[in-house]
């Protein structure tokens, strides 16, 4: 995949980063893959010294992105897709378009439609 679709980052959230050598396995990500770090408020100096961590245990590739945060997580993200609400100003439209086509985060839609029919419509 790396011929066809060039340079892979994986990346996570500073809080992700804090707790990534309790994931299983981490050697084989942090090996093989860059990693870009989106901060949200986590203290800088902790992030650069497990950055300091594990570029010397691992020969990790770290670094911090740099981006305008928008104050939202993935999760809330994702728990509004499962809402249906509307999450256009957070997702450019092409990331919209393959979440309905592939069906995701829709896995609880029953219940959703069963809670929806016992509240008013003027709730949503």
């Amino acid at each position: 995949m790396k011929e066809k679709y060039g340079k892979f980052f994986y990346i996570i959230g500073g809080d992700s980063l804090m707790s990534i050598r309790k994931w299983h396995r981490p050697d084989l990500i942090l090996s093989r893959y860059p990693l870009l770090v989106a901060l949200r408020g986590e203290d800088i100096n902790e992030i650069n010294n497990e950055i300091s961590v594990l570029k010397n245990q691992y020969n990790a590739d770290i670094e911090i992105l740099k981006y305008r945060a928008a104050d939202i997580s993935s999760s809330e993200i994702r728990a509004m897709l499962e809402l249906e609400i509307n999450v256009s100003k957070y997702l450019p439209q092409g990331v919209l378009e393959i979440i309905k086509k592939h069906n995701l985060y829709s896995g609880n839609k029953d219940i959703i439609d069963k809670l929806k029919g016992m509240v008013r419509e003027s709730t949503f």
